[in-house]
């Protein structure tokens, strides 16, 4: 069976949305670092958070269009 790579997704744990990180992995890769914590930036709150491998998942590029275009459209006011 072929792992397919996405972008690695988290929620952010104050506001609770989906983040994309751009960081580009597939399920086995995610899965051997389930302990891992990774430091990565969330641009809803403006702050770094340590999330868990475990905790993270890899989002399909339908999802990642949507997130992106949302966030987009929330922050062009800024």
């Amino acid at each position: 069976m072929l792992d397919l790579e996405g972008p690695l997704t988290y929620n952010c744990p104050e506001s609770r949305r989906e983040v994309l990180t751009g960081i580009l992995t597939d399920e086995a890769t995610l899965t051997r670092l389930g302990a891992l914590k990774l430091s990565v930036w969330c641009p809803h709150c403006a702050a770094p958070h340590m999330i868990a491998a475990k905790d993270a998942s890899i989002s399909s590029l339908n999802t990642s269009v949507e997130v992106l275009a949302r966030y987009r459209h929330e922050n062009s006011s800024e």
